[in-house]
């Protein structure tokens, strides 16, 4: 498969008819989407996913030198993009449709079903659809409409994959801040997608190359003050999996990437701790 998309727009795209539409035939499930507001959040979805069906079909079984494959850490595959294409995706493309939708709330609703009908079976995911998607979903929110299950297991898989990208990204400082911008809007402002991205490390599956990487994810998000805050909500969690990895490797050789992980996680504990006790003060 030689053919990429363009970064430029997205011209066989731009004419959405509701025949055609991934939304053709359902809307929302409570229904109350206006008629003329189809087309135009049929046209949005087209964008958001930023590759034609049948491109991102062509994905599923490529192995082109872009392909990130996947691992027991992160089950998904994404397929790299330039960093042109990476940043006009979002800054041009979607965030131009976002600023032009209506009602939040029924918004959402309809893109989470076009997302789980139409991208939850795949298994290799542009990264810059990826990206798109976990920076939408949060801007999309609304309290009367929280994500489904299913929706917010998508975004997990999201999450790790793009995390795990992150920290290969060693020539791409505007790469690399893009991706983790996209992780933190969703991993700070998605309910429970945080909790949900913990549960699924299970350090019995994985290397030692997986468990290396599973460390700095951690020591990552246990770096900035908003996750921190969020991770320390999920604490037994946290502990458990973090004693599983001191297990496997906290012998008189410490890894220093497991040095560099209790590091983080004790200073966590003890901010948590004098922030506790300030409540109980005042």
């Amino acid at each position: 498969m030689g053919e990429r998309i363009s970064a430029g727009p997205l011209h066989s795209n731009a004419c959405v008819l509701p025949r055609r539409s991934p939304l053709s035939g359902w809307l929302s499930s409570s229904q109350d989407v206006p008629v003329k507001d189809v087309d135009y959040l049929s046209f949005f979805f087209t964008t958001l996913k930023g590759f034609s069906s049948e491109m991102l079909q062509a994905l599923q079984d490529t192995d082109e030198d872009g392909l990130l494959p996947s691992s027991s850490l992160s089950p998904l595959s994404v397929f790299a993009t330039n960093l042109e294409q990476f940043l006009h995706h979002w800054d041009i493309e979607v965030c131009h449709c976002l600023d032009t939708l209506g009602s939040r709330a029924q918004c959402f609703d309809v893109i989470q079903n076009a997302i789980i009908k139409n991208l939850c079976g795949l298994v290799v995911v542009p990264d810059c659809v990826c990206a798109a998607i976990l920076r939408c979903v949060p801007r999309l929110l609304d309290v009367n409409f929280l994500p489904s299950d299913t929706l917010l297991h998508f975004l997990s898989d999201f999450c790790l994959r793009m995390l795990n990208l992150l920290l290969q990204l060693e020539q791409s400082a505007r790469k690399r801040d893009a991706v983790w911008e996209a992780c933190f809007a969703a991993l700070s402002k998605v309910p429970r997608l945080l909790r949900l991205l913990l549960q699924s490390f299970c350090t019995c599956d994985l290397c030692e190359k997986e468990l290396h990487v599973l460390a700095q994810i951690l020591s990552l998000l246990l770096q900035h003050t908003q996750l921190r805050n969020h991770m320390m909500a999920n604490a037994s969690l946290l502990q458990h999996i973090i004693q599983d990895l001191t297990h496997y490797y906290g012998g008189e050789t410490r890894e220093q990437w497991l040095t560099d992980l209790l590091y983080c996680y004790s200073v966590t504990l003890s901010g948590h701790r004098a922030n506790i006790g300030m409540r109980d003060i005042y």
